[in-house]
């Protein structure tokens, strides 16, 4: 009997290990889950890893994603350099009208050829292949 009391002693100190392992491995997902849901991974992704395969691979991929507040500072510095290169764009555009009409009121070009220039800078239209080398023949000149 006391072979039969320490078998199953043993078998049930086994048994606690193994949901001991079970209950730290789903523990280590749970919170592999969690730091992935402030990455660009996410909760589900990061814990179905984590659960698969192993808490550590779960961590080394959760660590190895774009973090979601990097993911928002990037976005708002794009925003931020496109509206500051429409901005510069707008200036430069309006520079160059201004240096049309410098040129229309000093006689060396039509209102026609001005009104023109103005119509293609403004619309951003093409019109005249030659008019980028125009743009940057004139600029010059005035500055």
């Amino acid at each position: 009997m006391k072979k039969n009391s320490v078998q199953g002693i043993i078998i049930t100190l086994i048994k606690k290990i193994k949901m001991g392992f079970f209950l730290l491995w789903l523990t280590f997902t749970v919170i592999c889950g969690y730091i992935g849901s402030g990455r660009k991974i996410g909760f589900f992704t990061a814990f179905v890893i984590a659960l698969l395969l192993s808490p550590l691979i779960g961590f080394i991929v959760v660590f190895n994603s774009t973090k979601l507040e990097d993911l928002r500072f990037n976005e708002k510095i794009m925003d931020e350099n496109q509206k500051q290169t429409e901005i510069l764009k707008n200036l430069s555009d309006a520079n160059i009208i201004e240096q049309y009409h410098n040129l229309l009121q000093k006689g060396i070009i039509t209102q026609v050829e001005f009104d023109e220039k103005k119509k293609v800078i403004l619309n951003n239209e093409i019109i005249d292949p030659l008019l980028i080398s125009q743009k940057t023949e004139i600029i010059p000149e005035f500055n």
